[in-house]
This record gives structure tokens, C-alpha cells and sequence, in this order.
């Protein structure tokens, strides 16, 4: 068995906040201790003590998933967006004492967005978030993490209206344009389908443009795909706070 200090080093690609070191605590058997800390608004610096694993790539994989948990929690809550985290493993030691020299490694986490406004938060505020107990939301904050990390907005829209879905049961898309209504602020514009006539949402509209052979009035061809990726840039940002709403009311 193995022990050691991994400390694991995260570029900040949209920058929502900064915050002096704090320890916290995180429900595994393994860890024995964990600070955070990100003074700068760019760069978030991580280290776990821990113990009893059956090698040094066993600590990195158990950090970096752990980390992983951590910074959707954050990019979720204060509207972050982080970058690639390098893990580096200092101090290993095998049961007998024996100091021992591990290779750094890596977990993807993509990048994009603008930039957001940066705010300092409390230590209470952010161990709060960091030490919450394990829950469903925390599948669906790291689909929401990838969704907001594609570079194609396609995918983005499309990440996030599957969000949506999921947690509406699947849901008609008369329901799902309910949801919209009900929880959109801006009041995204609503046009009647060109075969039932039923009104639906923007959100919908993209979304079966995309996904359905749809030929729009007076046009010979199926979708005018030009238009509809247009469209869909312009939409991903309200169809990302609807994702988190939807997240935020799972129970």
C-alpha cells in the first residue's frame, strides 16, 4: 500500500471568483486531508493526503475523480469554467517508509466561454459546496460541465436540452415547452409548428431542426442549416440557465 501528497494544479478558463486557502474534508476512506485554493482567479490549486492505496496510479486516479466532483459543484454554483488539471504526486511512500518517485498525470476537462465577473467568496460559503453529501445532482452537474465545455454549439444546445429532458422524465414536448415558460424570464419566442400548428418554444423549434427532416415553408430543401446554427448560438446561453434550473430543482 501507498501513501502521498497529490497536488493537483487546474487553469481557470471562465473566471468567476477567487479564494484563499481553506482545508475541507471529503467523504472517502481514503483522503486524510484537502485544501483548495485559487487566489489569483486563474488557477485553482488542490492537495489530498492520501493513504492505503495499491499504487501511485491508483492515488492520481482517486484524486483527479474526486477533484472532478469539486469543480462541477463549483462551476455550477459561481458560474466557472475549468481547464485541464495535472496532478503531481509528492512524498509517496510504501508501507515500509520507503520514499518512491511518481510521473505526473492528467485528467481532460475542456475548455471555452467568455469571461464572467469575479467576486471573492467566503470560506463557509465554498466548504459548504465542496463537503455536501454525494447526490444524483452531481451526475448531472458533470453533464452539465461538458455540455458548457463543447466548442461546437451544436452540441452545447443539444448537451443542454438533453439535460432538460432527463430530468423532465422525457418528457412530450409540449412539457418541456411548459418548463420553459414557466422558468424562463426572458420569454423566448414561441412560432406554431409547420405540421400541427402547435405553438412551440425556440428551444424546440432548434432542436427538431436539427435532430428531424423539417422543411421549411416555400423551401425546397429539408433545413436551412445555415439559419438554424445562427439560431442556436444565440439561444445556447438561455437554454444553459434553463439546464441549471432544471438542476437545481432536482430533489
Amino acid at each position: 500500500m501507498y501513501s502521498g501528497t497529490c497536488v493537483l494544479t487546474t487553469p481557470v478558463i471562465v473566471p468567476a471568483l477567487r479564494f484563499d486557502q481553506f482545508d475541507f474534508g471529503l467523504e472517502s476512506e481514503f483522503v486524510t486531508g484537502c485544501t483548495i485554493a485559487c487566489p489569483d482567479a486563474k488557477t485553482i490549486v488542490t492537495t489530498m493526503h492520501i493513504t492505503r492505496c495499491t499504487s501511485a496510479r491508483t492515488m492520481e486516479d482517486l484524486a483527479l475523480a474526486l477533484l472532478r466532483l469539486i469543480l462541477f459543484r463549483l462551476e455550477a454554483k459561481f458560474g466557472m469554467l475549468t481547464g485541464t488539471s495535472t496532478c503531481q504526486i509528492q512524498n509517496l511512500q510504501d508501507e515500509a517508509g520507503r520514499r518512491l518517485i511518481s510521473a505526473r498525470g492528467s485528467a481532460t476537462m475542456p475548455s471555452v466561454s467568455p469571461a464572467s465577473i469575479i467576486i471573492e467568496r467566503s470560506t463557509e460559503e465554498l466548504r459548504s459546496v465542496i463537503e455536501a453529501p454525494a447526490t444524483p445532482k452531481d451526475i448531472y452537474l458533470e453533464l452539465y460541465h461538458h455540455a458548457r465545455s463543447a466548442t461546437n454549439p451544436t452540441v452545447q444546445f443539444l448537451g443542454h436540452y438533453l439535460i432538460i429532458s432527463a430530468l423532465l422524465g422525457e418528457p412530450s414536448q409540449a412539457r418541456f415547452d411548459k418548463f420553459v415558460a414557466d422558468h424562463d424570464p426572458s420569454n423566448p419566442p414561441f412560432s406554431p409548428h409547420p405540421k400541427t400548428g402547435r405553438d412551440e418554444s425556440i428551444y424546440t423549434r432548434l432542436r427538431n431542426e436539427v435532430t428531424h427532416v423539417r422543411t421549411p415553408p416555400g423551401s425546397i430543401f429539408p433545413k436551412d442549416p445555415i439559419r438554424s446554427q445562427g439560431e442556436i448560438e444565440l439561444s445556447c446561453g438561455g437554454l444553459s440557465r434553463l439546464a441549471r434550473i432544471a438542476i437545481d430543482l432536482l430533489a
